[in-house]
């Protein structure tokens, strides 16, 4: 895939997303990553080589519909119940600093939202809610998508992401897993993400 830099897509100004493109494309030509971005590098090469990801796309969020929602929801309800106090705690915690808090199953799919309501709409817009995907094939790296991709925690800061409609969002996730047999299966993924804005 050739990804566009500023130069091809007739950026003149120096922005954040031109800076962005070019490094989403040194690392997709094999370049050795930044120390910055050393850490999603892998997951930016699957973004860039297997799933053929636009990172300047401006299409809208991936969010499943209510009757798919269910049906998503259905195989996880006791570990939502069981769930409920952990994530009450923790959005206690984040609130103050304006983060969502998400529960999402092994597809990316978001099954349960804590948030606050003065930023609702911002963050539907953005798909960050209830039904919303956020698997790598949909929307690259992303701290939901690829916690499930590599099945572990992490920690996706800003330009980290893939998509440069995500640069200014960062996002924690860790993985939840059930033992089903002799083995460890990855049956959900706990989320927390906040818009970073600069003042400058």
């Amino acid at each position: 895939m050739t990804i566009p830099t500023a130069a091809r897509i007739g950026i003149v100004h120096d922005t954040a997303e031109s800076r962005h493109l070019a490094l989403i494309e040194s690392v997709a030509q094999g370049r050795v990553p930044t120390k910055d971005i050393e850490e999603v590098s892998s997951s930016w090469q699957r973004c860039a080589s297997e799933f053929l990801i636009n990172p300047e796309s401006q299409a809208g969020p991936h969010v499943a519909t209510e009757s798919e929602l269910r049906i998503f929801r259905e195989p996880l309800t006791r570990a939502i119940s069981s769930s409920q106090e952990e994530i009450d705690r923790l959005f206690a915690i984040v609130r103050q600093e304006g983060y969502v808090v998400l529960l999402c199953n092994s597809e990316g799919v978001a099954i349960h939202h804590r948030g606050h309501e003065a930023r609702d709409e911002e963050f539907k817009k953005r798909g960050i809610w209830l039904g919303g995907v956020f698997s790598e094939q949909i929307e690259g790296t992303n701290g939901i998508g690829t916690c499930i991709a590599e099945q572990r925690p992490v920690l996706v800061h800003r330009e980290q992401h893939f998509r440069t409609r995500y640069i200014d969002l960062s996002c924690a996730t860790a993985p939840i897993f059930d033992r089903k047999k002799s083995r460890w299966l990855l049956i959900a993924v706990l989320s927390g993400g906040a818009r970073h804005i600069d003042w400058h």
